[in-house]
């Protein structure tokens, strides 16, 4: 079941390297393909070494890229400009279709900070801060500094009154 080193940097270089120009509902099966693989790597990696299974697979190095190539993939910002550009010709999709690309876009937001001033500003983490998992912004209680539709800052702006 152990992966060679070869074979590894070949899915590596699969996962990363954007596919030509492709039909919205290949581009959603090569997405969620190519998620799914990240995932489930990082998924083992972290029940691996959180249940402290004596197996030399797991290891919090292997955990940390794992979780980081995941990260990686959803920061994309190509993923995000190929949805965009699939939900602008919407006529053309089925409802499943739209529905499941409106999902990646705000997923892919919630990774990857679009505006200037986001970009410009520093995330320290600071003591009563914490990091949110899946958005990647650093937070006091709410999510701050996400991108425009972010699930999380909706979220937050409805648990507060402001939606």
């Amino acid at each position: 079941r152990c992966m060679r080193i070869g074979a590894l940097l070949t899915l590596t270089r699969a996962i990363r390297v954007p596919p030509p120009s492709m039909s919205a509902p290949a581009f959603i099966d090569d997405v969620n393909s190519k998620y799914e693989t990240l995932h489930r790597a990082f998924e083992e990696q972290f029940w691996g070494t959180k249940m402290a299974l004596s197996d030399e697979r797991f290891s919090v190095p292997e955990l940390t890229r794992t979780k980081g190539e995941m990260e990686a993939f959803l920061a994309d910002e190509q993923k995000l400009k190929t949805t965009r550009e699939h939900l602008a010709k919407a006529s053309g999709l089925s409802e499943a279709e739209q529905k499941t690309l409106a999902l990646f876009e705000r997923t892919f937001q919630c990774y990857i900070m679009e505006s200037a001033e986001a970009k410009a500003k520093p995330s320290p983490l600071r003591p009563g801060s914490r990091r949110m998992s899946g958005c990647g912004k650093v937070v006091e209680g709410w999510a701050k500094g996400c991108s425009p539709g972010c699930p999380l800052e909706q979220a937050s702006s409805q648990a507060s009154g402001r939606a």
